[in-house]
């Protein structure tokens, strides 16, 4: 099996790594320069985006090498991402960091480890990302679907719909404090969505501020 997406300059930066296990594996797996572009992309990364209606860039080697991972983050969620990975790149170290990706049919979690590359480089010029599906240990909000959704009791007064950015559920309008897991909402997302942190999700990844 060849890789996805394997850019000339990127080779050189995964030498430490057997490329036919790297393409072979389960889990989503790519790499990114420091610009945050993406230099590889295993075969899994390709049918994830296929299962989960990705964009045609993200199914298109071509234009990815010059495509930011960035752009495929919304929301609150992206000052999150480019912190991390600017610390990465600024002090070279593992990572791993726990994240949901669930879909209209399926909730799912991630593990997500991070590898500077090349392999212990004390300045990486690059970042590996490998993306394990697994089962949490920690508790999870609770996943009964509101089957039958009115859309006047999500909207806000302005109009909108508000989608928890991490966990992709739905603030409930006559109470901040509720959130409810929609299908029907993933699968056909409203013109005017707009995406926040419910408290669970705020809480993990911006501890600081819900304190």
């Amino acid at each position: 099996m060849t890789p996805f997406h394997l850019a000339t300059d990127f080779r050189a930066l995964l030498k430490d790594f057997d490329l036919a296990s790297l393409d072979e594996h389960r889990a989503v797996i790519f790499g990114i320069r420091h610009d945050f572009t993406i230099g590889y992309a295993n075969h899994s990364w390709y049918c994830h985006a296929q299962e989960n209606d990705g964009s045609g860039i993200l199914l298109d080697p071509r234009p990815l090498n010059a495509y930011s991972l960035l752009d495929a983050i919304s929301g609150p969620l992206l000052t999150f991402y480019e912190d991390l990975y600017a610390r990465l790149f600024e002090h070279a170290g593992e990572h791993d960091h726990d994240y949901e990706c669930s879909t209209p049919h399926q909730i799912r979690h991630y593990q997500m480890r991070l590898i500077p590359l090349p392999a212990y480089a004390e300045t990486p010029r690059g970042l590996l990302s490998i993306n394990s599906q697994f089962i949490p240990d920690r508790p999870v909000i609770n996943h009964q679907p509101v089957k039958s959704p009115l859309l006047d009791d999500y909207m806000t007064d302005d109009g909108l719909l508000i989608c928890c950015s991490n966990c992709r559920r739905f603030r409930f309008r006559r109470d901040r404090h509720r959130w409810d897991w929609i299908p029907t909402f993933l699968r056909a997302p409203p013109v005017n969505l707009s995406h926040g942190l419910c408290e669970v999700c705020l809480d993990y990844y911006y501890p600081s501020l819900s304190a």
